[in-house]
């Protein structure tokens, strides 16, 4: 089981990618969100990213959502981050 967590989320961007080695796992967002969206993202091939899931999943505060994706690279987006932003996102690989 590996744990990633990406603490002082406060502007619009993306994090650092994290290896996911497969299988279920979890994702959950907490903090201030202050009008801020905040989307997983997945890559095969550590170039391409898209949202997790057939329509993005956004996490509105205190958000938390589970699944079984492939062996990949994870990352959050964050858009309209707000002046009082302030998020910590965090996956778990539960395989």
């Amino acid at each position: 089981m590996a744990v990633n967590t990406d603490s002082s989320i406060t502007a619009d961007g993306v994090t650092t990618a994290h290896d996911y080695a497969g299988g279920p796992g979890a994702a959950v967002v907490t903090g201030t969100f202050d009008g801020a969206t905040i989307e997983l993202e997945i890559s095969l091939d550590d170039t391409n990213y898209a949202p997790v899931g057939n329509e993005s999943i956004l996490f509105q505060p205190n958000g938390f959502s589970i699944g079984n994706i492939p062996a990949c690279k994870l990352r959050w987006r964050t858009k309209n981050a707000g002046t009082n932003t302030d998020l910590t996102a965090t996956t778990e690989d539960k395989g």
